[in-house]
Parts: C-alpha cells; structure tokens; sequence
C-alpha cells in the first residue's frame, strides 16, 4: 500500500461519507486516481462502502496510532521518543541506522 492509499484512508476513517470529488480535491490527484484506489482497497477486503447518492464511506474503519493520545495516557514520568511510521521497510534496520547515526 503506498502512501497516497493510506491518505486516502485516512480522510475516510472518520465514517462519514464523502464524495469522489472532495476526496480527488483533498489529496490533490485526480477523480480516476481515487476511484482506482478505492476499488483496490475495497478488493482487499477493507469495509468500503460506495453510493451513488452519497459516495464512499468506511464502514468499521480502523483507529489509527495517535503519538499525543499514546503519550498523554503515559503512566510514568519517563520521556519515551514514540515514532509512528504509516510505511517502513525494516524496523530493525530503522534502529540500526538511528544507533549509527547517535554514535
């Protein structure tokens, strides 16, 4: 999934229905873009819910990671660096190269 489909997602996370042209709009791409997306999503089994009427709508969407909710809900006082990545290849070579990078 690349970055644009998980944008895309994101603005249909919050239930309510929206149409192709305010998405197309919002994620500044065109209406054939979205739809094709949209119908790539809705064949990997993700709830979408398309209407003539009203548009498409995410039905039972996920809760995405919030680092200010996470870090908000901290029971102690430790200050942990919390990084959200909506991609990444290798966590592991992620550390590696942070360690490196620090050294």
């Amino acid at each position: 999934m690349n970055q644009t489909a998980l944008s895309l997602l994101r603005l249909l996370s919050d239930g309510a229905d929206h149409s192709l042209h305010s998405l197309a709009n919002r994620l500044e791409i065109s209406e054939n873009l979205v739809s094709g997306i949209l119908n790539e999503q809705i064949s990997s089994d993700i709830a979408l819910i398309a209407s003539k009427d009203f548009g498409y709508c995410w039905k039972n969407p996920i809760q995405w990671l919030d680092k200010n909710a996470i870090r908000a809900n901290q029971r102690d006082s430790h200050n942990i660096d919390i990084q959200l990545f909506d991609c990444i290849g290798s966590t592991n070579d992620y550390l590696i190269d942070s360690i490196k990078k620090n050294l």
